[in-house]
């Protein structure tokens, strides 16, 4: 008799406590890239900035609905483009460290000419925050890397293509 009542107080605890009357989404897969999934909140994070210019634009929202599918789009590819450079990177064992992006960041405040916080304010000016510049110089470095060792592992050459280029080149080696 005691297991049934509690099996009872379990079941009107559940009812009560586990099943709301409603239920909202909260995430949902929108890829999967050689068992990765890419969520729709990973997608709404990339395209935030572009929705919220779209949405001031002044657009019919026809135009708008239809500029936010092509942005949905575009950034949907971009995630699995770095999906798939992320698992290509883990196949070639690169990693980017900190120092890169460092080194990359420091760059291209020399080639702009200006001091880090106001670099720091025209990145904020983008609407985008200075961690999330970073990830996306670590994204472009990695991506640089994977290509780089992809193209270096097919290409091979030879002791005979050593041998034939220096023949053929003989004159430009030669000491007078």
């Amino acid at each position: 008799m005691k297991i049934k009542s509690l099996f009872y107080i379990v079941i009107l605890i559940c009812l009560f406590t586990g099943n709301p009357l409603y239920a909202e989404m909260v995430d949902r897969i929108v890829s999967i890239v050689n068992g990765d999934i890419i969520t729709q909140y990973q997608l709404n994070k990339e395209t935030g900035q572009y929705r919220k210019r779209i949405a001031l634009s002044g657009e019919s929202e026809i135009k708008k609905k239809q500029m936010i599918k092509e942005v949905n789009q575009k950034a949907l590819e971009a995630l699995i483009d770095q999906t798939l450079t992320r698992q290509e990177a883990q196949k070639y064992n690169i990693n980017i460290i900190d120092a890169d992006v460092d080194e990359t960041i420091e760059k291209i405040i020399k080639d702009k000419k200006i001091n880090p916080e106001s670099f720091k304010a025209l990145i904020r000016q983008e609407g985008m925050g200075y961690d999330e510049y970073r990830a996306n110089i670590r994204n472009q470095l990695l991506q640089v890397r994977v290509i780089n060792a992809a193209v270096q592992s097919k290409v091979v050459i030879t002791d005979a293509d050593i041998q034939k280029a220096y023949e053929k080149n003989k004159k430009n080696f030669s000491i007078q």
